[in-house]
Parts: C-alpha cells; sequence; structure tokens
C-alpha cells in the first residue's frame, strides 16, 4: 500500500511504514485532506489526521507527540477533546499511550509579567522577595472546552482566597483557582467536569456590578460593588455544602451603597463597610443570620457623628478582643479613627467615636492589629516608620500601678545621660534618645515608680531644649537629644512625647418614654444648664473648657490639690479619686464642653452629671 500511494502521487510527499502505520507527509508543510475506504466497509484501514470520532479508533503504535482531535457530537464543540501520543521511551515511532492534552496552537499560558506576583520569605534569611508567580498553563481542551479565565484581559480589582481557592474579581466576574492548586485557573480534563476545577461566574441581573471586595464570612463569600452586595456560597439546599462548578452560585442581598476603595471587615458576628456620605464618610454593620435566604440585617454605626469620619477612607482594620474598629482616611492623612463598642449580650451598650493625630506626621500609610497591638506604617519627613501601640486599657508599667502616658516612651536604660555643670549650679542633663525626635513634639521625663529613686514618681521635667540629631555619646550617633533641668545621672525615668487628649461631650437633652415606647427629646422647653460634675479615679490632673456659643471660653483647671488635706511631697504627682464640678450657666444646645489634659499622668473619667433648669412656656393638654 505504501509503494502504491508513492507511485500514485507526484513527488513532494515522503511515506514512511512502521508495521501496520503508515505516516504520510507533504514536504513543503501546506495542508491537506486525507481520506480512506476498504472493501469492509473501513474496518480494515483508518485515515488518522486532525480529528477522529471515537478514541477507539486510535492505535496504540504512533509517533511521539503526535496530536488528534476526538469528536463528539457533530453540532457542538464542547464536547470535543484533545490527545498526545506518548512513546514508552518519550521519543521517536514506538508503542505507547494517549493522554488528553491541549489543542495545538491554542494559547496555553498567561503572560506572568501582567499577573498578580508573589511575596515570597526565605526561611533561611527572612527576607521577602517579590517576584513573578509560575502559573499553571491550559493543559487541555481549547477556547471552546477550556476557556480562558474572565480575568485576562481586564483589571483585577481584589485578590482573596475562599474554600482553599484563590479568588480573583474582575468586573462583574468572580473567578476562582482549582481547590487546593492557587495557580491553576485551567480544568485538567474537559472530557467531565470535576469537583475541584476552577469556577468562573458572573454576577447577572439588569444592573452593571462591578465588584470591587470580597470577604470570607459565614461559609460565605461577600461580595461588594458601589451600589450592591452579593453573596456566594455552594446554594440555598447545602449551606456549608462543597463549593464545586456544579454548587456554586452568586445571589444578590442588599443594595447599600459602598466606599469602592476599601475592604469590609469582619469583627466578631458582624460585618462592617465604609459607605460615601458626600463629603464625608459613614460606616455600616452588616449581620448575615445563618438562616436560609435570610436578608442581612444593617444599620448605620457613624449616624450619632456624621460629619466626623472623612471622606476617601482607605483602610479598614479591626480587633474582635479589643472591640475596636480603626479606619484611615486619605483626606485627613495624618488621623487615625477609632470606632469602640460594647456589647452585652445582644445589646450594645457603647458606640464612641475618637481620632488620634500625629504630630510630625506627613501620611499614615496603613495599620493592622496583633493580639491587643495596633501597628502604625507612618511616614515622616525623614523616613516612613514603624510604631506600636498598645489598645489594653488596663495596662500598667512594670512595677505600677499606673502607666505614663507618652509617645515613643523608653526608660533610662535605653538612653545616654550627660550632666552638664554637675554638683554646680544650674546642672543640666542632656539625654540623647534611641530614635530621632519630631520637630512638632515636646519631650519630657517622669520619674519611675521604683523604690529610692532620685527624682518623685510621676514627677514631669519638660525640655529646655531639643535637637533633631545629637552629637554621637556612646553609639547613641544620629539620633535626638533634649535638655533638661537637674542631674539625672542616676534618676530611673521614662522619656517621651507629650501629647493632647481632647474629650467633648454630646449635647445634654431631657429626655422622655412616650406612650407608644422608645425614648423622643423633650423638644419643646428650654434647658439651661448650671453645672456639670466629672467623676474621676487615680487622676493627677485636667481641665474642663467651657464654650458658651457668642461668648468666651472658660477653662476650669484641676491639679489634684485639695484644701484641708495634706499635699503630696514636693515634686510628687497626686493621684486622687473624688469629683469636680464646673459652672456652665448656658443653653444646652448652645455649649461645648471638653475635657482637656496635656498631662502624662494618668486622666481616668469613669463618668460626668449636669444639673439644669428646665422651662416650658407651654403646658400640654
Amino acid at each position: 500500500l505504501r509503494n502504491d500511494l508513492a507511485s500514485a502521487l507526484s513527488s513532494g510527499w515522503t511515506f514512511t511504514q512502521d508495521q501496520y502505520i503508515i505516516r504520510i507527509e507533504r514536504n513543503d508543510d501546506t495542508d491537506f485532506i486525507l481520506e480512506s475506504s476498504d472493501t469492509k466497509s473501513g474496518t480494515f484501514t483508518k485515515a488518522i489526521k486532525g480529528a477522529i470520532d471515537t478514541i477507539s479508533d486510535l492505535p496504540t503504535l504512533c509517533e511521539d507527540g503526535f496530536v488528534v482531535k476526538v469528536q463528539g457530537s457533530k453540532t457542538t464543540r464542547l464536547d470535543d477533546y484533545y490527545v498526545k501520543f506518548e512513546t514508552s521511551n518519550g521519543t521517536g515511532f514506538g508503542f505507547g499511550i494517549w493522554r488528553e492534552t491541549v489543542g495545538p496552537l491554542e494559547p496555553y499560558k498567561f503572560n506572568k509579567s501582567t499577573m498578580p506576583h508573589a511575596l515570597v520569605r526565605d526561611a533561611a534569611t527572612g527576607n521577602f522577595t517579590f517576584q513573578q508567580f509560575d502559573w499553571s498553563p491550559r493543559i487541555a481542551g481549547d477556547l471552546a472546552t477550556a476557556p480562558t479565565p474572565t480575568f485576562v484581559g481586564t483589571v483585577i480589582n481584589n485578590i482573596n482566597t475562599f474554600r482553599n481557592r484563590l479568588i480573583f474579581l474582575a468586573d462583574e466576574n468572580v473567578i476562582m483557582s482549582a481547590a487546593d492548586s492557587y495557580d491553576r485557573f485551567f480544568p485538567e480534563t474537559v472530557q467531565t467536569i470535576v469537583d475541584s476545577d476552577p469556577i468562573d461566574l458572573v454576577t447577572g441581573g439588569t444592573e452593571i456590578h462591578f465588584l470591587m471586595s470580597s470577604l470570607a464570612f459565614a461559609n460565605t463569600l461577600l461580595l461588594f460593588s458601589r451600589h450592591g452586595q452579593f453573596r456566594l456560597d455552594a446554594g440555598a439546599s447545602t449551606i456549608g455544602g462543597a463549593l464545586t462548578p456544579k454548587t456554586a452560585t452568586i445571589t444578590a442581598i442588599t443594595t447599600y451603597e459602598t466606599e469602592p476603595t476599601v475592604d469590609p471587615i469582619a469583627v466578631g458576628r458582624t460585618v462592617y463597610f465604609s459607605v460615601p456620605k458626600g463629603e464625608f464618610s459613614g460606616l455600616r454593620d452588616f449581620y448575615l443570620e445563618d438562616v436560609t435566604g435570610a436578608v442581612p440585617i444593617s444599620e448605620e454605626v457613624s449616624s450619632a457623628v456624621p460629619r466626623y469620619l472623612p471622606k476617601n477612607i482607605v483602610s479598614l482594620v479591626s480587633s474582635a478582643s479589643e472591640e475596636t474598629i480603626i479606619a484611615i482616611s486619605k483626606d485627613e492623612p495624618k488621623r487615625i479613627y477609632f470606632y469602640k463598642f460594647f456589647y452585652e449580650e445582644d445589646e450594645k451598650l457603647q458606640s464612641s467615636w475618637s481620632f488620634w493625630e500625629v504630630k510630625g506626621a506627613k501620611t499614615v500609610l496603613g495599620s493592622t492589629i496583633i493580639d491587643s497591638d495596633v501597628f502604625f506604617v507612618i511616614q515622616y519627613t525623614d523616613g516612613v516608620y514603624l510604631e506600636k501601640c498598645s489598645l489594653r486599657p488596663e495596662a500598667t508599667d512594670p512595677n505600677s500601678n499606673l502607666e505614663i502616658k507618652l509617645d515613643r516612651k523608653v526608660d533610662e536604660t535605653q538612653c545616654h545621660v550627660n550632666v552638664i555643670n554637675q554638683g554646680g549650679a544650674g546642672v543640666q542633663s542632656v539625654i540623647s534618645l534611641p530614635y530621632p525626635t519630631a520637630t512638632t513634639g515636646i519631650q519630657a521625663v517622669v520619674g519611675r515608680d521604683v523604690s529610692g529613686n532620685t527624682i518623685q514618681h510621676g514627677q514631669v521635667l519638660t525640655a529646655s531644649s531639643e535637637t533633631l540629631t545629637g552629637a554621637t555619646q556612646s553609639g547613641f550617633s544620629g539620633n535626638g537629644t533634649m535638655t533638661v533641668l537637674g542631674d539625672l545621672s542616676n534618676a530611673k525615668f521614662f522619656v517621651g512625647e507629650l501629647y493632647d487628649m481632647t474629650y467633648e461631650f454630646s449635647t445634654p437633652y431631657l429626655k422622655e418614654q412616650p406612650a407608644g415606647g422608645g425614648v423622643a427629646v423633650i423638644a419643646g422647653p428650654r434647658l439651661q444648664i448650671r453645672t456639670w460634675t466629672f467623676v474621676f479615679d487615680d487622676t493627677s490632673a485636667f481641665k474642663v473648657k467651657v464654650s458658651p456659643r457668642g461668648r468666651s471660653s472658660f477653662t476650669y483647671p484641676y491639679n489634684g490639690f485639695v484644701i484641708g488635706q495634706n499635699p503630696p511631697a514636693l515634686g510628687q504627682a497626686p493621684f486622687l479619686t473624688g469629683k469636680f464640678k464646673v459652672p456652665v450657666m448656658a443653653q444646652n444646645n448652645d455649649t461645648k464642653v471638653e475635657i482637656l489634659s496635656d498631662s502624662p499622668l494618668p486622666c481616668r473619667i469613669q463618668s460626668a452629671e449636669w444639673e439644669g433648669w428646665l422651662h416650658s412656656r407651654t403646658t400640654r393638654m
């Protein structure tokens, strides 16, 4: 047969025979059509080129690397697949097996330079390397049977993990890697759907929802767009069941607006996310009941302070144990916003807002909470620094029952003290710090609670001068120095930067319980505030500032000295428990009352109460 073919065809062909296989090649590599027939209805010979109808038509003897498409139905390409021959010795012509493979000339791999990269830690050195990631190529099928993931050619908005799959959000699509294989976004076979195969879903619906963020929560992947929220899970009938290409579903659940630049966070049983409020931002909570088809319960937790949070929130972090949420905004780059809450069973007893403003900082770049410590990455004019702060309110200094409040606090063992004019008049101590000092801060020394100390516990000495980069002293080159009066060569002290604390009370109102239930403000009568009384514990000093509208402000200092009681030792700070009453004499909604403290010593206000007159010109009938 081989000789008959060679004589029947013109030159330009090559025929090779190996046992019962004849290989036909066209020397100029142009395409051709190959068909065969015989007197036994095609059962004696089979022409194999490009495609066949059934896998059983393939021989066990062939050339290594030969690829054939196995066609299924003539009306669709979705049941087609490709096989490649592998000889026993991996080369040449011989016996072997057919394995499923990718179609010839099909694009089969990603451009790694435009794909997400990996941050890899070297266990030996502890160093991190930012590098390209090895993504698994397409190993079976073609563009029809193993489609290219929908993130290709568009922007990946969010990366997450869920049910041991890597998650990409792109446009309206959720693309999930194969189970247990973060690098694989193509199926290993197109002959059947495997539970571990990658998943590619679209939100659907009549509106366009570009997905911007996601959060794994309560056996569900919550998806957030600018104007809606969705849940991805294994379907209502299999909540908590296996997530597979057959069971995965996306369901629209709510239509709240969200900030697209910040990811939602989970705190205990509740999800929190930022919402735009015109020139400001808000924070909503989101409670997802573990009930099939239940609509999430949501409320705005910042409704009491609608003008407090700036717009363009870029980061939310949380601590369930400390019941704290931290927000950072591009519009207030020096500020760190805190939301504190407290639940007793299902009742929220506290919902408070505050902010820290970092002196000397250019931008707070990011934050995270580990255990009960919050870490900040902050950019200053001279570089970027990692700073840490404890969130525990009951924290105390070693061998003491209180905590001295200083930023960047260190003790004398971490500093170097150089005494000037020791033993003479006007003696001074120059303290070299283990870090550069800020140009906007005021450094202070505070005596530690140590027996036999040469300065009293709580005694505060502010710096008479500061330098950003001091002279080299005992290895403390290039760090800040501060100068204080007195000889501190044998003193035990803390040193750090002072900061200001301000607490503003909300407007007091007289309330009543209507017949229908709830609480309502009594709006008609005039409420004239007479006094405020503050209850404090283990407190050294603070000030109360009263600012009536249209009049000058009044400041009432409390310094811990009580007439009729023995004063503390010279230089020692008092720590007292008691009450402090100040006059107000102004209408409730025309007066601002604040507590101020610039002292590093404790200021613990336990409660506050007000006294006033209620004057009504009308009587209810």
